[in-house]
């Protein structure tokens, strides 16, 4: 016989199992997958203990007077063979709200106390707490998104209030979630693929930028590894496209603390290339004078500045219109 206990035992791990994957989808997983199956098990219970038929059932279904959006949605009437198929079939919302309206549509037909009753009663109670979560979530995004947009909190304040946005996850996550686009992945990848060609590309400049970025390049001679391959490719890029170092890049001898003052959008560097142990350098991403992400290498903060910008609806500066992280993300290729 089935109880509630066991059908809670039996749908709560195969919830955080399925929550659990990525992508998720509730309306797939949850009302085209659980739901309509444990209905069909416990209706089936229902017509062979005489409460109703399922002509009965489906009269109930037909005749129940949906209201407002509800009736779109009504749910379509049981098939004969449900309890083969083991599902009542109907898409996410009709089974939604079969599942929603079957206490007003069958319950007083049921005894007190039947276990499959219950089972079903304790399902629509998971099922409205997952959607209510993922409703409080969206509300969440919204507030938080109304309060970027119109009123433009300084930085400082906005962290008191969101901190967890500042994480190189959730910037992440902000970015695919506003572009669509893997904001780490892509921008490395994209940089990775780039870098011979440009790295050919701006061999060629000649006078003093072709200067800079022969000095530049000598950086691999002392340190041969991914993040300063990438790095000496961003800064080769900016200096290529005519704009400074300086306007992206602050480099800092010992403490970040005592120069953060009127660094509007910075990445912030401490020890020069010169340094003893610079390939192990991080870097730190600083707006409005606030450190926002830090002991990251220096493209992960390229990138990561790009995700920020986007997350908190922040303008580039003028000078940095050409910002490698606009180049590689937004025009997803490098022309020569």
């Amino acid at each position: 016989m089935i109880t509630a206990m066991m059908m809670v035992n039996f749908i709560l791990p195969m919830m955080v199992e399925m929550i659990a994957m990525l992508p998720t989808c509730l309306l797939h997983d949850l009302f085209e997958g659980v739901v309509p199956r444990e209905i069909a098990l416990c209706l089936q219970v229902f017509i062979k203990n005489k409460y109703f038929t399922l002509d009965e059932l489906n009269k109930c279904i037909k005749m129940f007077p949906y209201k407002w959006s509800d009736k779109t949605d009504a749910p379509q009437q049981v098939p004969l063979n449900f309890a083969a198929r083991k599902s009542v079939g109907g898409n996410a919302h009709e089974n939604w709200a079969l599942l929603r309206f079957l206490p007003f549509i069958i319950g007083s037909k049921i005894p007190e106390r039947e276990p499959a009753w219950e089972v079903l009663l304790v399902l629509k109670d998971i099922v409205e707490l997952v959607v209510s979560h993922a409703s409080h979530r969206g509300d969440y995004l919204l507030s938080r998104q109304q309060e970027i947009i119109y009123e433009a909190p300084a930085i400082r304040d906005f962290m008191e209030c969101w901190p967890a946005l500042f994480d190189a996850k959730q910037i992440n996550e902000e970015f695919k979630r506003i572009t669509t686009v893997s904001l780490e992945s892509t921008f490395m990848s994209k940089l990775d693929q780039c870098t011979s060609k440009l790295m050919d590309t701006v061999s060629m400049k000649g006078g003093a930028t072709g200067a800079r970025i022969r000095q530049i390049k000598e950086m691999l001679l002392q340190h041969n590894t991914v993040e300063v391959h990438r790095e000496v490719a961003i800064r080769c890029l900016v200096v290529y496209l005519g704009e400074k170092e300086d306007d992206l890049f602050k480099e800092f001898d010992r403490s970040l603390e005592a120069g953060l003052d009127g660094q509007v959008m910075k990445i912030a560097i401490i020890g020069d290339h010169s340094t003893p142990g610079f390939e192990v350098k991080m870097a730190t991403i600083v707006v409005e004078g606030t450190k926002i992400i830090g002991d990251k290498d220096i493209p992960r903060c390229c990138a990561l500045l790009m995700g920020i910008i986007y997350a908190l609806n922040l303008s580039y500066r003028k000078e940095l219109k050409y910002v490698p992280c606009q180049h590689f993300i937004l025009k997803r290729e490098y022309n020569s």
